[in-house]
């Protein structure tokens, strides 16, 4: 795997001068021809892994679906349209299902928060129901309820 210093290395700049490339900050033009060059050359990618340790975010949004959306066409409409959107965001998502009962929706959000999502959307049709996870999730919340179905 090709790193930031192989980069730097291979075009005779410092490893900060190709993080600022990398990050869209601002360097000299030869300088950032340069360092595009490398990168396209080497096949250089930026490793998400070091990233999300060293900004303590990982591009990732969490989505649970309630059992009861499961194959409707509302709510794959929603999911059509936040997976798009996070496209353009350069974001993941991560979809987890949420089985109807308070076991699982804890599971699910659990298992989102273990993941340290940036955000969490939480689609259902419990029109009672509040999601109020047992801890705070250190990560943004939304949810939607009682979805029309077509």
């Amino acid at each position: 795997m090709v790193t930031m210093q192989d980069v730097a290395n291979y075009v005779g700049v410092s490893k900060a001068s190709v993080s600022r490339v990398v990050n869209g900050l601002p360097v000299s033009y030869e300088i950032q021809t340069k360092i595009s060059e490398a990168i396209h050359i080497l096949g250089y990618h930026p490793n998400l892994l070091a990233r999300a340790l060293t900004t303590k975010r990982n591009s990732v949004i969490g989505v649970i679906v309630s059992e009861r959306l499961t194959g409707n066409c509302v709510s794959t409409e929603i999911l059509s349209q936040l997976l798009e959107k996070m496209c353009d965001l350069k974001k993941t998502l991560l979809v987890v299902r949420d089985n109807g009962d308070a076991d699982s929706l804890s599971a699910g959000l659990n298992s989102l928060v273990e993941q340290h999502c940036e955000g969490i959307i939480y689609l259902s049709v419990r029109e009672k129901e509040k999601f109020a996870p047992n801890s705070s999730p250190k990560c943004d919340t939304l949810q939607f309820k009682r979805l029309a179905s077509f």
